[in-house]
């Protein structure tokens, strides 16, 4: 598996105890008949050391509690296991490979989260979109192996000890919408349901914050029951571990910073449902619209139609839907109106045939009652 976190830790420690007993690197090989670059591949954690020379080691240390003896050889066997994720070594880096030992040896984990959710809290189509969305072409297979890889990592929630998670999660990651408005509703969905376990807490950083500690890059922080914590720091190419005791103090105080301006857990999850509920709401916009299967098509109620235009009440417009070639109005079927005469005989065009029926009925009505009633006054003096 190469050079294993363990392997470095294991190789500090015997180099701390050999300064501690005043003894060089030089002397101590030649007192054990070791050569000068196994003395320096022990102290790198390049190779694993063997039972018999750890013994010897400590015995020229003058390490003599039992207790410490035991850690010593408990710590060099965890350091020639081999993980689960050796399985994976061709689709991980070595970098992954450590990340991995620290995070299943650990007692708790502190980690906080500015772009995305923390890998031990995403779901599979979630983390497919993540790993598939950077510029770099992955081999045929490499995205399945890296997608098994994190799935796997998260069988430390179920085991017998599960460490204790504190997350911390900025609200744009939450809004970030990862694979579509579905895939991103399961992930947050799935966050729901891990707030339920006892051993994870987990805390929005609402952007109401404004600027806070961890605006320059996210980090893990990992916590032993007896060793010194180790802060990983991910970026592009590779991970970053330190456990100088400054850098670890400036991590650590960092996550109290942020556990500070972040919202209460209870608040968290009112503010993850709240994004769940608007995530709907832009989703259902969105939705095209679906036809079920021998049913009708499934769309949003329709609005009212504009009120429709009255229609005339006259009689022969009920009656009748044919219309004249040379007027609007709805005529009985009857030979339709001649073409419009020319301007200058116009004055000779006959009359149509409803309008002249009604001309002639309007003068009739008009007319006096009688033309030959006797004029008043004296008679003619012709008569």
């Amino acid at each position: 598996m190469g050079q294993t976190i363990r392997s470095r830790r294991l190789g500090s420690d015997l180099r701390q105890l050999r300064r501690r007993a005043n003894l060089t690197a030089e002397a101590v090989g030649a007192e054990l008949g070791f050569s000068q670059s196994k003395m320096s591949r022990i102290e790198s954690g390049d190779v694993r050391v063997s039972r018999t020379d750890l013994k010897a080691l400590l015995a020229l240390y003058e390490v003599t509690d039992e207790k410490q003896v035991t850690a010593f050889l408990e710590a060099a066997k965890d350091a020639k296991s081999r993980g689960w994720w050796i399985a994976y070594e061709d689709a991980l880096p070595r970098e992954y490979r450590d990340f991995i030992a620290l995070e299943g040896s650990a007692a708790g984990i502190r980690t906080f989260e500015g772009m995305i959710v923390p890998g031990l809290m995403q779901t599979p189509d979630y983390t497919r979109h993540i790993i598939t969305a950077g510029p770099a072409v992955l081999p045929p297979g490499h995205a399945d192996s890296l997608i098994k890889v994190r799935m796997e990592r998260q069988s430390i929630l179920d085991g017998e000890q599960p460490p204790k998670i504190w997350a911390i999660v900025t609200e744009g990651a939450l809004r970030q919408v990862v694979g579509g408005y579905t895939a991103m509703l399961d992930q947050l969905h799935h966050l729901t349901r891990l707030t339920e376990r006892s051993n994870i807490t987990l805390q929005v950083l609402p952007f109401e914050a404004g600027a806070h500690a961890g605006v320059q890059s996210s980090f893990v922080l990992f916590d032993f029951p007896t060793d010194p914590s180790i802060a990983c720091v991910e970026n592009l190419t590779g991970t970053l571990f330190m456990d100088q005791t400054g850098q670890l103090n400036a991590h650590s105080d960092a996550f109290d910073n942020l556990r500070a301006s972040a919202l209460s857990p209870a608040d968290s999850l009112t503010r993850i449902t709240e994004i769940m509920k608007l995530m709907r709401e832009e989703r259902d916009k969105r939705k095209p619209f679906r036809r079920r299967p021998g049913g009708p098509r499934q769309q949003e109620p329709a609005r009212p139609p504009p009120p429709l235009r009255p229609r005339p009440v006259d009689r022969l417009h009920r009656q009748r839907e044919d219309r004249c070639l040379t007027c609007p109005r709805s005529v009985p079927k009857e030979p339709p109106c001649p073409a419009p005469p020319p301007s200058s005989a116009r004055s000779s065009r006959p009359p149509h045939p409803t309008a002249a029926g009604r001309s002639a009925t309007a003068r009739t009505s008009t007319a006096p009652a009688s033309t030959s009633a006797p004029p008043s006054g004296p008679p003619s003096p012709t008569a």
